[in-house]
């Protein structure tokens, strides 16, 4: 039994640790976008619309 509490525990480590990377990794390609975007020059509803997709991820993922 002790070893499937072992088990879970990691388990649940790693995950929270994947969950960790995403939204940093996401938040690292919000602000590239960003940066490569500062005016806005692309379609704005196209961008507002990815950076919305980002932002919203990110909140899931911080659940």
């Amino acid at each position: 039994m002790e070893n499937s509490i072992v088990s879970y525990n990691d388990a649940l480590n790693q995950f929270i640790a994947i969950k960790k990377e995403a939204i940093h990794k996401l938040s690292d390609l919000g602000e590239t976008i960003l940066s490569l975007f500062p005016n806005s020059d692309v379609d704005s509803e196209i961008y507002n619309k990815l950076i919305d997709k980002i932002k919203n991820t990110i909140d899931k993922l911080k659940e």
